[in-house]
């Protein structure tokens, strides 16, 4: 459980405090800039935001990417008969 500041709760196991100055907290926070957006996903054809389609199609292609990569790899070492047995063949029953 945690406290917000000015608003303490009497009944937990950690008994400490932290001692805040909320007016500089509050002064700091108020100079805050926003961050700003490096990507836009509007589509300027339709103006819709596609931020979901973006990053289900850049999970695809990683997943893709990662997938291709251990295919050569694992082709590359079972090719190698230096490295040939790390490979460990699933036994049919």
């Amino acid at each position: 459980m945690a406290d917000n500041f000015g608003e303490e709760i009497g009944q937990k196991v950690f008994h400490a405090r932290i001692q805040v100055d909320v007016k500089t907290v509050a002064a700091e926070t108020s100079a805050y800039l926003p961050i700003p957006d490096i990507t836009s996903f509007v589509n300027p054809a339709t103006g819709e935001d596609e931020d979901d389609e973006m990053i289900k199609a850049n999970f695809n292609r990683i997943k893709t990417d990662v997938k291709q990569l251990c295919a050569r790899e694992l082709l590359r070492i079972k090719q190698d008969p230096a490295l040939r047995h790390l490979i460990k063949e699933k036994v049919e029953k």
